[in-house]
C-alpha cells in the first residue's frame, strides 16, 4: 500500500492531553510515518499506509474514534 495522507474528525477528544495521547498512539503503530492533532478543529493528518480500521482500532481502546 502506498504512503497516503488523509485528514479525519476524530471523536472523544476534550482536552489537549487526549490530543497528544491520539498523536502518540498513531505514531506508535506500524505503517504511519505521522501524526498531526488539531485540537481547535478536532482534526488528525496521519501519513500512513495501514487502512482507517487499523488506525480505528488503535485509538478505540483509549476511547477515540475516526470519522
Amino acid at each position: 500500500m502506498d504512503n497516503t495522507k488523509n485528514t479525519y474528525n476524530v471523536t472523544g477528544m476534550g482536552c489537549t492531553a487526549c490530543a497528544a495521547r491520539i498523536e502518540t498512539i498513531l505514531k506508535n503503530q506500524g505503517g504511519v510515518s505521522e501524526a498531526k492533532v488539531n485540537f481547535a478543529e478536532k482534526t488528525v493528518e496521519v501519513t500512513h499506509t495501514v487502512s482507517i480500521q487499523h488506525l480505528q482500532e488503535a485509538l478505540q481502546p483509549a476511547g477515540y474514534s475516526l470519522i
